[in-house]
């Protein structure tokens, strides 16, 4: 009885001071402000309202991952929001317009290339990323609070146009800021939010090898980080059940690439467990390309019998993928074999699509990382 009492007066007081409020915002004609915003402007001019404040939400939100790599000394190769890219090539800062990212509603922040060459290399830039990845959904909620604000503010004035476009701004900042930080909680088949991800990359060595490898060649070879990542990614796989499926995908990637191209000397234990491993991979764009790539790794020690039932094999199996993704991947490994010249076709920039997300990279004019591969024969 006396729970029900206390609830009762906790009731009676919020809709107290709610009406109180509500009594205040009406003299000082906050509603009547708000509503000649509203229609200040024809509805339509809310849409431009939106897009204009969706690309203002992702761009602060990538500015706080931006500022965080830029204060611990990380330079910038690119900062994307949606679909509006801001590139840094060799001839300076360049827009680059990537229409298909836009309808992903998001935005990234690309670092340039980091060493890693030691353990106390290793460890500070985890400790830099870890920073980095939640100053991202921190810069947003401390955003959508100014955002609230703002508007609150402005509607003790008959600023009426502004006011219009506040409350528009005001409502997609709310929503997207609590998308993001809802989305920063998520992990979903690989993919990871900030708040995720920051925890992760300390606690997970799968998980931060990926990680590291990425941030390492992403532009090119470093023979110094190679040299110190390498024992990892052997350790790593030895330690697997099955050397495939989310980050471990990517180590084992790293290690047949650096096998076959780069001469790195392999694992007994971990080629044990690549025998059958292609028997068993799924029909997505992972497992064609890892496929592929078993392909390149037996033609390079001259396992011609290997090759051929890979191939074999792989007329029979439906592999469910972007097309373009599929033709490359075809046409480099007819070249790295020897059985077509196909240089001119995989020269063509307009033929480079070695998996579905590389639209997103392709701004970044990285191409003579790709030619390295062309060129070598496995």
């Amino acid at each position: 009885m006396k729970k029900k009492i206390i609830s009762i007066l906790v009731i009676i007081s919020i809709g107290f001071v709610l009406g109180m409020l509500n009594s205040h915002l009406i003299y000082a004609k906050f509603w009547e402000h708000f509503l000649n915003g509203l229609k200040s402007v024809p509805f339509y001019v809310h849409i431009i309202y939106v897009i204009f404040s969706l690309f203002l939400c992702i761009l602060i939100h990538e500015l706080g991952h931006l500022m965080a790599f830029v204060r611990r000394g990380i330079k910038i190769k690119a900062i994307y929001a949606l679909g509006i890219a801001f590139v840094r090539l060799e001839r300076g800062w360049r827009i680059r317009f990537v229409p298909k990212f836009a309808l992903m509603l998001g935005g990234i922040v690309i670092p340039d290339h980091v060493n890693i060459r030691s353990k106390e290399d290793e460890d500070k830039y985890v400790e830099i990323m870890q920073r980095v990845l939640i100053a991202g959904p921190n810069t947003s909620l401390v955003y959508g609070v100014i955002a609230f604000i703002i508007w609150a503010f402005f509607l003790m004035f008959e600023f009426y146009l502004l006011n219009g476009f506040l409350f528009t701004y005001m409502v997609v900042t709310t929503i997207m800021t609590f998308l993001v930080v809802k989305s920063s909680k998520i992990s979903h088949q690989g993919m990871y939010g900030d708040y995720v991800a920051h925890k992760k990359i300390k606690d997970d060595e799968v998980f931060k090898l990926a990680y590291l490898i990425q941030a390492t060649s992403m532009f090119g070879e470093d023979l110094d980080s190679k040299k110190y990542l390498w024992p990892k990614v052997v350790s790593q796989l030895e330690t697997f059940g099955s050397l495939y499926g989310g980050n471990k995908g990517a180590i084992f990637t790293e290690y047949l690439s650096e096998v076959t191209f780069n001469g790195q000397i392999g694992c007994t234990k971990v080629e044990d467990k690549m025998k059958n491993i292609h028997k068993s991979l799924p029909l997505t764009e992972e497992g064609f390309i890892l496929y592929n790539q078993l392909i390149h790794f037996y033609h390079s020690r001259y396992n011609q019998e290997m090759v051929d039932e890979l191939l074999n094999m792989l007329k029979t199996k439906n592999f469910k993928l972007d097309p373009r993704v599929k033709l490359y991947h075809e046409k480099l490994t007819e070249h790295l074999l020897g059985l077509a010249n196909n240089e001119d076709f995989l020269k063509n920039k307009k033929n480079i699509h070695p998996n579905s997300t590389y639209f997103v990279y392709k701004p970044l004019e990285i191409y003579e990382h790709i030619d390295e591969i062309i060129h070598k024969k496995a």
